[in-house]
């Protein structure tokens, strides 16, 4: 695996649903106009230059910002509609999704109180029990509701210190553009037609996590993020052998993190067999949605969105990456292409079947690897640098912040 930190940790923010729209993670694609600021610094890192890159990353910052804002208003605004789809999906004799996941997301207190309320309910549906259902929802939409706020405040209370720490990232001899001089190699090989397979894994991946409102990724980045980005940082400032201990306990326990959430979105898929595909297959024939979960795919992702495409896929799939199963792949857009209903849903169904079958043997494989994946990934973090001898950059004083 290449060297590439992720810099804002915890501070972006993509529309949480897999097939909603955007990717898991929260630190997108670098601009293009950061990109840029980056590039002229390493150049030459004169004043103006710097001033540029600092420019270029509070600018970004501004939209990061004033994304989350702009999520939390809709998420506001379709608080009712939400509560009801969980609500009505308990009268049907379904969970709400979130009580399916079995990673921690913070808000136990209040799932609980959901569980019982849905015990209660399904034992005596009577108009006072809807009614707790409905209040215990509602108390769990708000506490994650109140979770976005209080995000949204630390990412601009901390706006000094992290636009500090991604300008010594970005401008340290350690971070590079592109960890082999060209971005997303995989991207520029392959087709969406080679990749409908993965497509349908990273659906099947996906699993309870496909959320109205979806916090658990996320807390669950935030949290892995921050931890391997200050036990690594440690262990910059002091080699020791207990240093380096405890960052392998931090990737250790983001893996095993990313593969518990994984088994358990392949069990719940299998459950469901071929007809838990039904919505995808809808999908399919979308141009502009294969394209998009192509860009998810093969974009560049924060280090627990790589550790998790790892546990999923079996490798970075912004970099080098071989697809399974490109010939089954390729009849399927053959069949979806020619427009025969019948030979797209047998394809399809035969294909979601096959990635089934892949993912459950490919995570149970992972598992018995799992301690080599952690040792590579504390490598790659731990690797000297022929500049590490320098003496560090200072980083910028926080009045040239803004």
């Amino acid at each position: 695996m290449k060297y590439f930190v992720a810099v804002f940790l915890g501070i972006f923010l993509a529309q949480s649903s897999a097939f909603g729209a955007k990717a898991e993670s929260e630190h997108p694609p670098l601009s293009e106009d950061t990109k840029k600021a980056i590039a002229q610094y390493k150049r030459a890192p004169s004043e103006a230059n710097k001033q540029n890159l600092l420019n270029a990353l509070n600018k970004s910052y501004d939209a990061v910002i004033a994304q989350k804002k702009e999520k939390l208003a809709q998420r506001e605004k379709e608080r009712d509609k939400n509560i009801d789809l969980w609500l009505n999906g308990v009268k049907r004799g379904k969970n709400p999704p979130f009580m399916n996941l079995q990673t921690d997301n913070n808000k136990g207190n209040e799932r609980q109180i959901v569980a019982k309320a849905i015990s209660a309910y399904n034992q005596n549906k009577s108009a006072q029990n809807e009614s707790a259902l409905r209040e215990a929802l509602s108390a769990y939409y708000e506490a994650f509701l109140e979770e976005q706020r209080a995000h949204i405040k630390e990412t601009e209370d901390l706006r000094s210190e992290r636009i500090a720490m991604s300008f010594e990232r970005f401008s340290s001899d350690r971070f590079a553009l592109s960890p082999k001089g060209e971005a997303n190699k995989s991207a520029n090989r392959l087709s969406v037609d080679e990749v409908l397979a993965e497509i349908i894994a990273n659906y099947i991946n996906v699993g309870a996590e496909m959320l109205p409102v979806n916090p658990e990724s996320r807390v669950r980045e935030r949290k892995f993020n921050a931890q391997i980005n200050d036990a690594q940082k440690a262990y910059l400032q002091d080699k020791s052998a207990q240093n380096k201990a405890k960052l392998r306990e931090a990737i250790a326990e983001a893996y095993n993190a990313a593969l518990m959430a994984r088994v358990q979105s392949v069990k719940s898929a299998q459950s469901k067999g071929t007809k838990g595909g039904a919505k995808l297959l809808d999908k399919m024939t979308d141009n502009a949605f294969l394209e998009e979960q192509f860009s998810e795919l093969t974009t560049q992702r924060n280090l627990y969105g790589r550790i998790d495409r790892i546990v999923s896929f079996g490798g970075n799939t912004a970099d080098e990456w071989t697809p399974r199963q490109k010939q089954d792949s390729l009849n399927l857009s053959t069949a979806l292409k020619s427009g025969d209903k019948n030979a797209t849903t047998r394809e399809f169904n035969a294909l979601y079947d096959k990635m089934l079958k892949a993912q459950d043997s490919h995570l149970q494989a992972t598992k018995q690897r799992l301690d080599l994946l952690i040792d590579e990934c504390l490598d790659s973090l731990t690797k000297e640098t022929p500049t590490q001898n320098h003496a560090p950059k200072k980083s910028p004083k926080n009045s040239a912040l803004r």
